[in-house]
């Protein structure tokens, strides 16, 4: 599935979000997030990346994503990006390890160094 991409305030995060219900949110927190996923989205564009997230992950991450889906839908957009010519292609996806569990693991432009959305692994 292809994102679309639109600003987005701490309000319409807020309000995008509330369906959730999740208490870790705050006004504190929405403000934070969407001055990220602006920061992110402009690191985007000045270095020519895309972003491909994986459907298991945390929703903010939504936000910044150009394609969200399977591993194989993932693996798919990899290639036709690379064939337009992007400079860097950057997934957020979950691996799992013989039964241990899953872990999370994501590769990524990250907006400051407390972003917490999108961390280097």
């Amino acid at each position: 599935m292809e994102a679309i991409q639109t600003e987005i305030n701490a309000g319409a995060l807020r309000e995008k979000l509330a369906v959730l219900n999740n208490d870790s949110y705050t006004d504190e927190t929405y403000r934070r997030y969407a001055e990220m996923i602006a920061e992110i989205r402009d690191l985007k564009k000045e270095r020519r990346a895309v972003i491909l997230a994986h459907n298991y992950q945390r929703p903010e991450i939504f936000e910044v994503a150009d394609f969200i889906g399977d591993s194989l839908g993932a693996g798919a957009q990899c290639s036709r990006r690379a064939r337009r010519g992007c400079d860097r292609i950057l997934r957020c996806a979950f691996y799992g390890r013989d039964g241990e569990g899953l872990q999370s693991r994501s590769q990524g432009v990250a907006a400051g160094s407390q972003s917490g959305m999108l961390a280097s692994g």
